[in-house]
């Protein structure tokens, strides 16, 4: 493993564990998930609460899938095909001017917007890049202060990620009443 592919594998993993987490939080915060994927899907009613759970019980699987040496070209797989299909549901609904927050980290607010389809694009960036390098993955030895700095730069990137509705409104311009 390099620093590279453990930076990677770390952060994907982050970003998976944490989009969970946002979700599975509580009732309110699931209920909330489950209307966005309907809203966003497309799907029948009926169908709504199970590809809810199935999508909430995926993420920390393949966050686990991904850290494992053995399991990570699965992970990894399985990462690039979720991030795909919430691309795709996040590209339709604009296309359809749909304005509904993606709950995609449970309690953000913020509409569906071209910054959460470019965020899923450097995402699918990164699982495509720890898929080129796993070939790579085996036989390096990592020193502590190594492996430190890519946790740290890994939670600066999820953080990154999971704040990018509030880092937007920070450099959003002030609404008009406050100029």
């Amino acid at each position: 493993m390099t620093y590279t592919t453990l930076g990677l594998s770390i952060s994907i993993s982050g970003v998976f564990l944490l989009s969970a987490a946002g979700k599975l939080r509580g009732r309110a915060a699931f209920e909330e998930f489950a209307v966005s994927v309907g809203v966003l899907g497309g799907l029948p009613a009926r169908w709504v609460r199970s590809a809810a759970l199935a999508l909430a019980a995926a993420e920390p699987a393949v966050a686990l899938l991904v850290l494992v040496p053995a399991t990570a070209p699965v992970g990894l797989g399985a990462a690039a095909i979720l991030l795909a299909a919430f691309t795709i549901a996040l590209v339709r609904a604009l296309r359809r001017r749909i304005r509904t927050p993606c709950h995609c980290f449970g309690a953000d607010a913020a509409p569906v917007g071209r910054r959460h389809v470019g965020r899923n694009a450097v995402l699918l960036g990164a699982v495509a890049l720890d898929l080129a390098l796993l070939p790579g993955r085996s036989g390096a030895r990592l020193e502590p202060a190594g492996i430190a700095l890519c946790l740290l730069a890994a939670a600066a990137a999820v953080a990154g990620v999971a704040l990018l509705d509030d880092i937007a409104a920070l450099f959003a311009p002030a609404p008009e009443h406050l100029r």
